[in-house]
């Protein structure tokens, strides 16, 4: 491979949940996409590459190519989890396919792709929470440790206060409310399943109660709405220590915000762009009492990410890294024809 117009740009989303994959020529057109199951660090290095390449190999397929064509292909792979820096290094020393890849956490990808890689932040709400900047080349987390220590106000995190509260209810504690028996009739309205069962969930399984969560406030169920709110009080936490971080930086994506207005509504409309994963797809409900012109800010927001987020995460990431492409069009790289995943081939040093 010798032009630049035979590059492959590889865009990996691998979350909590689910690992996201799109795949696009040098022209930024998107030639095939793929979905495979969660691909965060967190959960061992193998079973994230794993989804990774089930990912990948759904988009090659989709696009028509063959495993010959892993040598063009130049990835971003942005992985839950790869903000401890010892599982990033884990990562960039696994073997892989792909004729160059740049290892990211997948809040730094979201970032870059954001703000068209120029400094500012986000928050992404998924199955976990973190709170991301980039300033003057530097990056700053606030947030997103992993749950169940941190990672407040996510998908993992509301799930595990409902159960919480089922259990409560059960024991007297609390009163019920249509959303806590609905959770329980889930275990057989068995405390002893609900315990049995946390034993082994992830935080992809306690995610899977947040939708439950989001239709029950929607029916103004007392104690959905009290999570919800809950959670939203985290997500302003999050954000006024991002806030505080721009600030100080005197960066030009804040304009204006005193420190006595910092709040949900002050974030979303001077500072940060807010993406929420599939559990948050209402902001009537997640922002409460806010006013309509915030719901519609949110409401674009989302559907602007969901057009750009994963192609722009790849194009910004490298259009940083210009150099990679270079190389890319100028390095001879032997990959070999069997199916990716063949253990016999030597890892890759990055």
């Amino acid at each position: 491979m010798n032009a630049l117009a035979d590059v492959l740009l590889l865009g990996i989303d691998g979350g909590g949940s689910r690992c996201r994959a799109r795949l696009c020529n040098i022209a930024d057109a998107t030639l095939s996409e793929g979905v495979a199951g969660a691909a965060t660090l967190r959960l061992g290095v193998e079973q994230s590459f794993a989804s990774v390449l089930q990912a990948t190999i759904q988009c090659m397929n989709g696009a028509g190519l063959s495993s010959r064509d892993f040598e063009r292909v130049v990835a971003c792979v942005a992985l839950a989890g790869a903000s401890e820096p010892s599982q990033l290094e884990i990562a960039r020393r696994h073997e892989h396919p792909y004729r160059i890849a740049v290892f990211v956490t997948d809040a730094q990808a979201a970032c870059v792709g954001a703000h068209g890689g120029r400094d500012g932040g986000i928050i992404v709400i998924g199955t976990g929470s973190i709170g991301w900047a980039e300033l003057n080349g530097q990056q700053y987390q606030v947030g997103g440790w992993g749950w169940p220590i941190s990672d407040e106000g996510s998908g993992a995190w509301l799930g595990c206060e409902a159960l919480r509260r089922t259990l409560w209810a059960h024991d007297g504690r609390m009163p019920w409310s249509a959303l806590l028996r609905s959770l329980f009739a889930k275990f057989r309205s068995d405390p002893h399943a609900i315990v049995h069962w946390m034993t082994r969930a992830s935080p992809k399984d306690f995610a899977t109660f947040a939708p439950d969560i989001v239709e029950h406030a929607l029916a103004n169920d007392s104690v959905a709405v009290e999570l919800l709110r809950l959670a939203g009080g985290h997500v302003d936490a999050l954000a006024q220590r991002l806030i505080g971080q721009l600030m100080f930086f005197e960066q030009t994506h804040v304009e204006h915000v005193p420190e006595t207005m910092i709040s949900l509504p002050i974030m979303f409309k001077n500072v940060v762009e807010f993406i929420l994963d599939d559990a948050f797809e209402r902001p009537e409900v997640f922002l409460g009492g806010h006013d309509s012109t915030l719901v519609q800010r949110l409401q674009h927001a989302i559907a602007i990410g969901k057009q750009e987020g994963a192609a722009n995460i790849e194009e910004n990431k490298l259009s940083r890294h210009g150099e990679i492409l270079s190389e890319a069009t100028q390095t001879p790289l032997h990959v070999p024809t069997q199916v990716p995943g063949d253990r016999d081939r030597a890892p890759k040093k990055m």
